[in-house]
Order: structure tokens, then C-alpha cells, then sequence
């Protein structure tokens, strides 16, 4: 069997949120190490919009240990296919020698912590 069929046959079943969300991850990682903030995440498919399909992108975006950056700008694109478009922050924060830096989805993602960050940059959705 040739391997991109092996690859389609294990996905058999899998639902089309989840198979999105695994690729997207993957993908999205090796693109911000070679393009950086220029990496772009695939549009999802309408399966990734409804409520199971919500649910397993986050699941699988917990399970693949997704960094902030990675969650939002994979939020970010599923928002963008419900037609919700949302920039995604860039903010650092730093206090008694210490520096956190954070990424979040502006007007979707809510936290207190936010308003503790500086912006340093907005990804526009696109």
C-alpha cells in the first residue's frame, strides 16, 4: 500500500474536526520555526464547526500540548470559517526579573491575566 494511502486509511472514521486540528498542529509548527508569524493555518472544513467538531479540536489541541501561539492562531482560523474574525495578541509581561510572554484571541479568549500583558503585536485573521 502506498503510504499516502496508508496514511488515508488509518484517518478512516476519524471525524473531519480532529483530522483538521492534528494537521493543522502539526503543520503549523514547522511553518512558525521556518516563516515565523508568517505561517499560515489551512481553512477549516464546516465539521470543525459544529459543536463535536469544536470540542475535538480543543481535545486535540490539549492532547498535542498546543502552545498558546499554536491555540490561538488555530482558534483564529476555526473562528474565521464561522465567519467570527478575531486578531490574535501578542503580549509580554515582566516583573521582578521574570519575563512571561502569551498569545490569546482578542474578544474571544476571556482572562483577567490578560490585562497584565503589554501587546506587542496583532495577527490580523488571514
Amino acid at each position: 500500500m502506498r503510504p499516502g494511502l496508508r496514511r488515508a486509511a488509518a484517518w478512516h472514521g476519524v471525524p473531519a474536526g480532529t483530522v483538521w486540528a492534528w494537521r493543522s498542529l502539526r503543520c503549523l509548527r514547522r511553518d512558525l520555526k521556518r516563516m515565523g508569524l508568517e505561517a499560515a493555518v489551512p481553512p477549516c472544513p464546516p465539521a470543525a464547526l459544529t459543536r463535536p467538531g469544536r470540542w475535538s479540536v480543543a481535545g486535540v489541541l490539549r492532547a498535542g500540548r498546543a502552545t498558546c501561539l499554536e491555540r490561538s492562531l488555530i482558534v483564529q482560523r476555526l473562528l474565521a470559517g464561522a465567519g467570527r474574525t478575531h486578531d490574535v495578541a501578542i503580549g509580554v509581561r515582566g516583573s521582578e526579573g521574570t519575563f512571561r510572554a502569551h498569545a490569546w484571541v482578542v474578544g474571544h479568549d476571556v482572562a483577567p491575566e490578560q490585562e497584565r500583558f503589554t501587546v506587542l503585536t496583532r495577527i490580523p485573521p488571514g
